[in-house]
């Protein structure tokens, strides 16, 4: 059933035609699936449809802070402003978050955020964090080697509305050339 409240608010978040659909179904699929802990899935599956579609994405790993307490988390970066949308799933669908449910952060700058983001900050505990298992590996490496082998392949597939083998292809070449956690410009 789609989130037609969470789906308006990416819509008004002011992005170019192409990103915001992207956005919004990548949050529909989110949404559809009641994924908690996707981040890091969504996440690269934007940027990497985003960075096809010829914008300049980053990939953000690090903290998020809210009511006190921080977690872990992947977000990404688009002309220095934040999309979050898994962020949503990870506060709406979790058994575990107890703080309530956050919206989707699109097109945001850091100080206007309803939490506050902490791009490529770790701690001593992050090596225990799943998502601090993925740093250092390509983007190609992460979504190849996913649980289900093609199931992240066809998440950009699904963002991107298609089903082109060519236009895999080109995703998987672009996914080669960036790493999880760089945090530098080059990243997506």
């Amino acid at each position: 059933m789609k989130n037609y409240d969470m789906i308006h608010l990416i819509q008004k978040a002011g992005l170019e035609k192409d990103a915001e659909s992207v956005v919004v179904r990548a949050f529909n699929k989110m949404n559809d699936c009641q994924d908690h802990c996707g981040c890091l899935t969504i996440s690269v599956s934007i940027c990497l449809a985003l960075e096809y579609l010829k914008f300049s994405p980053k990939l953000c790993i690090g903290k998020f802070w809210v009511n006190g307490h921080d977690f872990y988390h992947a977000w990404v970066e688009l002309n220095n402003k934040i999309i979050d949308v898994a962020i949503y799933g990870n506060t709406a669908f979790s058994p575990f978050w107890q703080d309530g449910i956050i919206n989707p952060q699109v097109n945001v700058i850091y100080d206007a955020a309803d939490i506050t983001y902490e791009p490529f900050t770790f701690d001593d505990d992050f090596k225990d964090a799943d998502i601090s298992k993925m740093v250092g590996k390509s983007f190609f490496y992460y979504c190849d080697h996913a649980p289900k082998h093609n199931a992240i392949w066809n998440l950009i597939l699904y963002v991107l509305d298609t089903s082109s083998t060519t236009t895999l292809s080109s995703i998987k070449e672009l996914s080669r050339n960036h790493i999880i956690g760089e945090g530098s410009d080059d990243n997506v």
